[in-house]
Parts: structure tokens; C-alpha cells; sequence
């Protein structure tokens, strides 16, 4: 018996319940039963429950030390987290990693925390964070919640280029979830299956990623949940476009543009518009792509690489070569920009601008800008940046 079972067992019993009292419509009462004889090890939303019906704190099970600081800091940077104030997190927790943290579930989710907030300030020390986590949660044969801590590792794999590793490391993490889980995690799930879609098609192996993220919507569907929702429809709306199915890609950028409507995320609606530009532009109806291109200026409250990007290749087909200059001058890639398309396609304003260079007679300046971007996308996966960028610099050192 653990002392996780033991302590439900012993205080069921102290509160005169029976295992069906206490199972509820949470569990079945065999799931409740190998818990308590230590076959069976709860998740931390199962001891979350048992907690509350026992009417104590999940940490009692888990003999965890009081370590009121450490609650209080957790509770603060999750507010921090979910409002995306990662330089917060970072600032937060930095001091405490040269101090000795006590073993405990509190200071394995700050380890989470952490971890995420590494990763989106491009800070170091995220993989170590994890693996800390991990480690506390086995202590306590948590080790679902181990799986979920190990997820985190992906996006430190994914900003590394190590894209065939994150997809190890989440096919990996799947198998022992399915293994371990008691009950099912939709969440979680759903997560899985967008780290997997986004390291596949890192990979190139597009088919697969949209099969990923359509098993990904038909689990939301099933169970209810629409977590992620925008993100795979968006995603799946450029894939159908790019593999030539416009009608279903037209069909899944409308579903995203309902869902980002009615949800009122700012960003996911501004997302929509550029990807709406990019097909107009696309398709020469560049009238239409400047309407779209406007309407994320509106949308946004700071202009993104990607506005100046399209901004920039709307002036470029329209012969506003000065403006177009200007626009792609302005395109700054940022660090958390990991994915090889996201990439290719910020790459693809210096090729624009060797282009605009060499139709003005400036060769030297033209080749020295179509290298630089043929150098940095050469052992990218084949994209339609890619292929322009490859083309660009062909043509401009074709004498050579």
C-alpha cells in the first residue's frame, strides 16, 4: 500500500464512508479499491477529488511539508502564466532554483511554470526545470502528471530544430500516458496531438500532421471540449490550401474565423485576416488582400513580422517597389519564431527585396541578400517560401 492509498483508506474509513460513498460518479469503485491497496496511483484531478469529498487538502496525501510561501507563489505566477506574463514567471522563480526546494507537488507545478515561461522568453534552464518536476512526481508515483511535466520538453526540442526528438519525445510520452492514465485527460490528449501535428509537419510529412489534427477535432467533438479548436482549424485551413483543396480549405478558414468571432480572441481574428490576405494574394486579387491586411492593422495593437511581410508583397505585385522596400525592411523575425514555414516565410522578404534590388541594377546588394536567405532555409522541408527563396537565388547567381 502506498501512502497515498493509505491515507484515503484510513480517512474514508474515519469519515464513515464506504468505497462507493467516495467513488461517486468520479471513478468506479474498483478503480477506488486498487488505489487504496496501492495497485493504482490517482491523477492529481482524481486526488483532487478524493481530497475535497474527504474534506482535506490534496497535499495531505502526498505528505507534503507546510510550505505556505511556496502555495501562495504557485497560486501567483498560474495567475501570471495564464495572462502570458512570462518575464514574470522568469523573474518569479529564477532566485529560487539556487535555493533548496523542498520535494513537493507545489514546487514540481512551479517547475512547470517555469519551464513554459523558459521557453516563450527564450530563457535557459527550461529541460533542467522539467526534469525536477519529473522527478517529484515519481517520487510520489504520480506519473501521469510525470508524462504531462515531460510534454514540456518538446517545445524546448521543437525551438532547437531537434524536430524528429520532439516527435520521439511525444509519441513516447503518449504511450505512457495510455498506459498510466486512470480516466481520460482530454486536455491533455489534445495537446498531444498538437505537438505532434506541429513536429510532423516541421518534418515535412504534412499528410500525417493533418490527419493528427483532424483526430484532434473529432476527439473535441466527441467529448465536448474545444480546447485548441482555433489552432487546428486555422492550421488545417493553410494545409488543405497548400496541398491544392481549396474548397476544404476554404470550408476550415471559415470554421475558424466563426470560432475566433465568437470566442473575441484578438489574435486568432488577426491570424484569420492574414491568412485571408496570403490567399488573395495568392490568387492576384491583391484589392482584396490590402482590405485584409488592413483589418489586422485595426486588429492589432502592435504590427507583427507577418503584417509587414504581406504588407510588402502587396506593394511588391502592385509595382510599389519603394513601399515594398520599406515594408520588408521592417520585418523582424522574432526568437519564438521556431517552425521552419513560420521561417521560410520571414525569410522570403530578403529574396523579395533582391529581387526589388536587382530590377534597380543594385546586383551586388540583390546576390548578397538571395545568399543569405537560400543559407538559411537550404535544409528546410520543401514550402512555397522555400521553393520562391531557392528560386530567387538561382536566378540571381545563375552566371556564376
Amino acid at each position: 500500500m502506498t501512502i497515498i492509498g493509505e491515507r484515503i483508506k484510513h480517512l474514508r474509513k474515519q469519515r464513515g464512508m464506504t468505497q462507493t460513498d467516495l467513488a461517486g460518479e468520479h471513478m468506479t469503485k474498483s478503480m477506488l479499491s486498487q488505489i487504496e491497496n496501492g495497485k493504482a496511483l490517482p491523477s492529481m484531478r482524481t486526488l483532487q477529488y478524493l481530497a475535497e469529498k474527504l474534506g482535506e487538502e490534496a497535499g495531505y496525501f502526498l505528505g507534503e511539508e507546510d510550505e505556505r510561501g511556496i502555495t501562495d507563489l504557485v497560486r501567483e505566477i498560474e495567475v501570471d502564466s495564464k495572462k502570458k506574463a512570462y518575464e514574470e514567471v522568469v523573474r518569479k522563480v529564477l532566485p529560487l532554483l539556487s535555493t533548496k526546494l523542498p520535494m513537493t507537488i507545489d514546487v514540481a507545478r512551479i517547475m512547470e511554470f517555469y519551464a513554459e515561461a523558459c521557453f516563450h522568453t527564450v530563457h535557459p534552464g527550461g529541460e533542467e526545470a522539467v526534469q525536477r518536476a519529473v522527478e517529484i512526481y515519481e517520487r510520489f508515483g504520480l506519473y501521469v502528471e510525470s508524462s504531462k511535466a515531460r510534454y514540456l520538453n518538446y517545445a524546448h526540442l521543437f525551438s532547437q530544430g531537434k524536430y524528429g526528438s520532439s516527435l520521439d519525445l511525444i509519441r513516447e510520452v503518449r504511450r505512457e500516458y495510455e498506459q498510466k492514465k486512470i480516466g481520460r485527460d482530454v486536455i491533455f490528449e489534445l495537446d498531444l496531438y498538437y505537438a505532434e501535428a506541429v513536429s510532423l509537419s516541421a518534418l515535412g510529412m504534412n499528410r500525417e500532421s493533418r490527419d493528427a489534427m483532424l483526430a484532434a477535432l473529432a476527439l473535441s467533438k466527441e467529448q465536448e471540449v474545444y480546447y485548441m479548436t482555433d489552432h487546428f482549424l486555422r492550421i488545417l485551413g493553410k494545409e488543405f490550401y497548400d496541398s491544392g483543396e481549396k474548397e476544404k480549405a476554404a470550408e476550415y478558414r471559415q470554421k475558424a474565423r466563426v470560432f475566433a468571432e465568437f470566442t473575441g480572441n484578438r489574435d486568432n481574428l488577426a491570424y484569420i485576416e492574414m491568412a485571408e490576405a496570403r490567399v488573395h494574394i495568392r490568387e492576384g486579387r491583391y484589392e482584396e488582400a490590402l482590405a485584409h491586411i488592413e483589418n489586422v492593422a485595426r486588429i492589432q495593437q502592435k504590427k507583427s513580422a507577418v503584417y509587414w511581410l504581406e504588407l510588402g508583397i502587396y506593394y511588391y505585385h502592385t509595382g510599389q517597389a519603394e513601399a515594398a522596400l520599406d515594408a520588408f525592411s521592417r520585418v523582424v523575425i522574432p526568437e519564438t519564431a521556431y517552425h521552419p514555414s513560420d521561417r521560410s516565410n520571414l525569410y522570403a522578404a530578403d529574396a523579395y527585396m533582391a529581387r526589388l534590388y536587382a530590377a534597380n541594377g543594385q546586383t551586388r546588394e540583390a546576390k548578397e541578400l538571395s545568399a543569405r536567405a537560400y543559407e538559411k532555409v537550404k535544409d528546410f522541408p520543401h514550402n512555397r517560401s522555400r521553393k520562391f527563396i531557392e528560386e530567387t537565388y538561382l536566378d540571381l547567381h545563375k552566371s556564376e
